[in-house]
C-alpha cells in the first residue's frame, strides 16, 4: 500500500470515528468542503476538557480535533470566576485540530464556558461548559516500624 493510501485510509478512518461521535451526541456530520477543501469530512470537532467534564486541571488547554486551525474561528473562553481568558490557538502538527492555550490558568472549583461556532459533539450551537477540579490532597502511606526478624521471644 502506497503512502498516498495510508493517508487517505488514515483520513477515513478518522472521519468514521468523528461521525460516529457525532451521530452519538445528535450532532450532524454534514461535508465541509467549502470549509476544509476535503469533500466528505466531517464538520464535527470533539473537544476537550468534554462537555460537562468535571475533573479538569487548573492548567487545562482547550482542544478541538477535527478541522485544520485556519477553520477554528474565535474561541471565547470564560471562567465563572477568572474571567475572560485570552490565549492562543496552537495547532496540531498532524493538521487537524489545534489547542486554545489560555494565557492564565483557570481557578479550582469554577465553570469554565467556550464559545465557538463550530459543530462541537455534545455541545449544541458550538457552547459548553466543564468544571474546573479541587485539588486532592496527596498523603503518604503510614509508616509501619520495621518487622523484626530472627529475635528469640515475644511477639512480633
Amino acid at each position: 500500500m502506497g503512502v498516498g493510501t495510508r493517508a487517505r485510509g488514515g483520513a477515513l478512518a478518522a472521519a468514521v470515528v468523528l461521525a460516529a461521535l457525532a451521530a452519538r451526541s445528535g450532532a450532524t456530520a454534514a461535508t465541509t468542503e467549502s470549509r476544509t477543501g476535503h469533500a466528505g469530512a466531517p464538520s464535527v470537532v470533539v473537544a476537550s476538557p468534554a462537555p460537562g467534564s468535571r475533573t479538569a486541571s487548573p492548567e487545562s488547554q482547550i482542544s478541538l480535533l477535527g478541522l485544520p486551525v485556519r477553520d477554528i474561528g474565535a474561541v471565547i473562553v470564560t471562567g465563572s470566576r477568572s474571567g475572560r481568558h485570552t490565549g492562543r490557538l496552537e495547532a496540531y502538527s498532524t493538521g487537524d485540530g489545534a489547542s486554545f492555550v489560555p494565557s492564565r490558568p483557570f481557578v479550582a472549583g469554577e465553570t469554565v464556558t467556550v464559545r465557538t461556532d463550530l459543530d462541537v459533539a455534545g455541545a449544541p450551537g458550538g457552547t459548553w461548559s466543564f468544571v474546573v477540579a479541587h485539588d486532592i490532597p496527596v498523603t503518604s502511606a503510614p509508616s509501619r516500624p520495621a518487622l523484626r526478624t530472627g529475635v528469640a521471644g515475644g511477639d512480633h
